[in-house]
């Protein structure tokens, strides 16, 4: 599926939450290239735990209540490097609409100002990858393991299993 058609797969799952490898903090700003099928991961808030868990849709929202979404994809930085970013649905829109206008192949410039609930990001296409960058990518990505072992499952065939909360928290 690519990132062709995701955002459009996503809105089944509603929205939330974020952070990963992909780390940023009030005033950075990174390029990335977007690569592989972006993934769903619902997770929860676990006060005994003191961290978020993974949803399964079943006892888990009982026990904790509704679920955030986050959205996970592989990127490589403008240096070639592969990372996986986990981000929030707001930004996931935001770079999806990206995509959508100045094509799939591009490399896009994200911002973010602010922090915690305060924050705000930018997004700017900076130009399209060649063959090689896609390719290498994609090289990557399949050389890496899936993001399922995160938690993830590909947008378009992730069952809407668990009642989300519609607060979207950025990280």
């Amino acid at each position: 599926m690519g990132w062709k058609g995701a955002r459009q797969a996503a809105k089944q799952y509603g929205g939330n939450s974020g952070g990963m490898f992909v780390k940023l903090k009030d005033g950075d700003r990174i390029t990335v290239l977007f690569g592989g099928t972006p993934h769903i991961c619902r997770k929860h808030w676990d006060e005994s735990e003191g961290r978020s868990v993974h949803c399964d849709g079943g006892e888990c929202c009982d026990k904790h209540g509704p679920a955030r979404s986050s959205y996970l994809s592989y990127c490589h930085d403008d240096k070639g490097n592969l990372m996986v970013w986990e981000m929030s649905h707001t930004l996931f829109e935001m770079i999806s609409e990206e995509l959508e206008d100045e094509g799939f192949d591009s490399f896009v410039q994200v911002k973010r100002k602010g922090e915690r609930k305060n924050t705000r990001y930018s997004v700017t296409a900076r130009g399209s990858a060649d063959k090689k960058q896609i390719g290498d990518l994609m090289a990557d990505v399949e050389e890496s393991e899936p993001l399922t072992t995160l938690g993830g499952k590909p947008l378009g065939t992730a069952a809407n299993a668990a009642p989300l909360d519609d607060e979207d928290v950025p990280f």
